[in-house]
């Protein structure tokens, strides 16, 4: 814990290391007794209020009662403090001896309980219950505010293995999740209508259901509602046994299972939802002709949207959704290491002592517990001894986190990427003495017309520098990972250590520790860089010409080139001349989406022929002072 700090309301609070009453205390000891009863008496009535005002705030009924389990603790310290009398209404000055207290029995680590209890504060005010006054209020809250600081704790890193097409692929398609997406889309077929807000009718639940297992219809426009009253005389007539196991809802978003499918199609890019019609995506990537690369490209995708969906609902969860959020991250992350998280560590030991810091802990883990079994039952987890996440989704888990580090980092307390991430050179890494000037062509590969760029280099530059350099010649955005490899596909290959190195080859080698100059020994040289193992953007550098560095002038720098590069994330290959074509017909059933997708309005065009060396030379001259 802290030592002295400021409240909001500019109040010195107290030296955190003194705490009012010593554990062996037996005077204490007794008082908590009494405290315990006297708070479980209290909280009881407000106990169903509570549980739905959570629920209302986007908790489960579970995780309120473990909320109030440690909302009970702090209460205890409280009605032992000067005998407050109430459980409503406290001043600073008792919130501030009631934490010492609770120091007595938690230790320092009392976070958890000032999260649960800033909770109960918002509760109180919320409801209008607070008795006491507004002045009151505002200084118990903000205090409590103060004292409510998650810790932030630290991640494993997760490493992505390098794992052959065809087990990647098996592994993929002996996933219920991939079975299930498959029988939804299959039901689809051409297409299938759907209401105005996007869903599918009502007339449709029943049959979209039963390709998930699912046993549900719509609630048709004037039928009785199952818990009307009966009509007089047929009291005794009970329900079929089919009826009672089939549940009735008035929208699609009510059956769980097909609503969480169904925004999978859409996020994972597989169907179109218009107007009046959901339709699936021309080469989505489930069909009987798709290559091997496109399924596992299209399965990750789909695993992915799962995974974000469950991240997202954390970040939307309310209360708790911090420490919940933290906990399951660090389980799913344990989860791809050699290290993962017992499955012990889930079940509550009766043995523990209700007010201890590992009760609540486990209290908060076992809240965890129903996303996991869901996970489970999809294929995405593996629950037996260990919480283990298979290896084929350690790239889709770390994409979901890396993203929700962008876009949540103040929800996570980590560092964000901004509004407009920037590719910018590692400072840290210091190029070797440039000799000369290196004239390479990066071509990507397996393009007709055939996309290119020349760049001149130092060769004193480290391969992590031409990485950045590779990115801001083609407008690639920077956020996936990448590697070099030299010699084919047995030969070295160069990383940033932010995954597994390749199954293929038994070396690999740090690529910020390398000079261009120990790769590019003589004119002919190549080297093969990858980009997005999704997308699997791979292109080819061939040294073409060594310059003497007095004679090449500024570098980086490009000096030509041949067309526009594709869009990051458009979906590899295949994605980008998709794009392209729907772009140009404004009859394809993607032209919309496609051009809302590039930021286009109607009746402007993308021109797949430009190539802007004056753009591409302004990005690569933030690089000149560092390899200059």
């Amino acid at each position: 814990m802290s030592q002295k700090k400021t409240s909001k309301s500019g109040k010195k609070q107290r030296n955190r290391k003194g705490p009012a009453h010593k554990p062996g205390n037996p005077r204490h000891g007794s008082a908590v007794s009494l405290g315990a009863f006297r708070a479980e008496k209290l909280l009881a009535p407000m106990t169903p209020g509570f549980v739905q005002w959570f629920e209302r705030s986007g908790g489960e009924a579970a995780e309120a009662l473990a909320c109030l389990k440690v909302i009970g603790v702090v209460l205890t310290e409280f009605l032992q403090v000067d005998a407050v009398p109430s459980i409503t209404a406290f001043t600073t000055d008792e919130a501030v001896r009631a934490f010492d207290a609770l120091e007595a029995v938690l230790g320092e680590d009392t976070d958890m309980a000032a999260d649960a209890f800033h909770l109960y504060i918002d509760f109180l005010g919320e409801m209008g219950l607070w008795t006491g006054t507004d002045q009151d209020y505002d200084a118990v809250h903000d205090f409590v505010d103060e004292e409510a600081q998650f810790p932030v704790p630290e991640f494993p890193e997760i490493m992505v293995p390098r794992i052959p097409e065809a087990e990647e692929l098996a592994a993929f398609e002996a996933m219920p999740l991939i079975s299930q997406v498959g029988a939804l889309l299959e039901w689809i077929g051409t297409g299938k209508k759907v209401t105005s807000t996007g869903v599918l009718r009502l007339s449709d639940i029943e049959a979209a259901a039963a390709s998930l297992g699912v046993k549900a219809r719509g609630q048709r426009q004037g039928k009785q509602r199952s818990d009307a009253p009966a009509l007089p005389g047929f009291e005794s007539l009970e329900v079929k046994d089919a009826e009672e196991t089939t549940l009735v809802v008035r929208s699609m978003n009510d059956v769980p299972e097909l609503e969480m499918m169904w925004r999978c199609l859409q996020e994972a890019e597989l169907i179109e939802v218009g107007s009046t019609k959901a339709v699936p995506r021309q080469g989505h990537g489930f069909e009987a002709d798709s290559t091997p690369a496109r399924r596992v490209e299209t399965y990750r995708k789909t695993a992915t949207s799962i995974l974000q969906r469950f991240e997202d609902e954390i970040r939307d969860a309310g209360p708790l959704g911090t420490p919940i959020g933290m906990l399951r991250r660090a389980v799913l992350t344990m989860g791809c290491t050699e290290t993962p998280m017992p499955m012990e560590k889930f079940e509550l030991d009766e043995d523990l002592d209700p007010d201890g810091e590992e009760y609540l802990t486990n209290l908060l883990a076992n809240a965890s517990l129903g996303m996991f079994t869901v996970l489970e039952e999809l294929g995405l987890l593996s629950l037996d001894t260990h919480v283990r996440v298979p290896k084929h989704l350690w790239g889709s888990l770390k994409t979901v986190f890396e993203k929700s580090s962008d876009d949540y980092g103040e929800f996570y307390g980590l560092p964000s990427g901004g509004e407009e991430p920037q590719i910018e050179m590692r400072r840290n890494t210091t190029p070797a003495k440039s000799t000369a000037v290196l004239e390479l062509k990066i071509a990507l590969r397996d393009l007709t017309p055939p996309i290119w760029r020349t760049v001149l280099v130092p060769n004193g530059a480290r391969l992590s520098h031409l990485h950045y350099i590779i990115q801001s010649a083609f407008g690639w955005d920077g956020g996936h990972l990448h590697e070099f490899q030299a010699g084919g596909r047995n030969g070295t290959t160069y990383s940033s250590g932010d995954f597994e190195a390749s199954p293929y080859t038994d070396k690999n080698v740090e690529e910020r520790t390398v000079a261009l100059s120990d790769v590019f020994k003589r004119k002919g040289s190549k080297l093969e860089y990858t980009y997005d193992f999704g997308d699997n953007w791979r292109h080819l550098i061939t040294l073409e010409n060594i310059l003497p560095l007095k004679d090449a002038g500024a570098v980086p720098r490009c000096l030509d080139g041949a067309r526009m590069a594709p869009e990051d994330d458009c979906g590899g290959i295949w994605g980008w001349l998709e794009l392209l074509e729907a772009i140009k017909d404004p009859a394809h059933p993607a032209h919309e989406d496609r051009m809302d997708w590039m930021g286009l309005e109607e009746g402007e065009t993308l021109d797949p022929e430009k190539f802007d060396i004056k753009a591409i030379n302004k990005r690569l001259r933030q690089f000149q002072d560092l390899l200059g």
